[in-house]
């Protein structure tokens, strides 16, 4: 009778085992993808919020020269 492992041996469904370093070589190039994809979120994040710092000192502009205009007004109001 054949011992288990020559079963295993001689059976065509058996896979190859897999090394340690194929392992490794796989789980780098999975980290590798993942910090690839977080860069670009991260790149697409700042141009964001660059974006939102333009858009928030354009309206901060307006606003100050709302003012200016308002407070023209009303001193013109008030002259004599």
């Amino acid at each position: 009778m054949p011992s288990a492992e020559g079963v295993l041996a001689s059976s065509s469904t058996a896979e190859p085992p897999v090394s340690e370093l194929t392992v490794l070589m796989q789980m780098m190039q999975m980290m590798a993808v993942q910090q690839q994809a977080m860069q670009q979120q991260l790149l697409q994040f700042q141009a964001f919020l660059e974006h939102q710092a333009r858009v928030q000192s354009d309206i901060f502009e307006k606003q100050a020269k709302a003012s200016k205009q308002r407070s023209k007004a009303a001193n013109l109001m008030d002259a004599p």
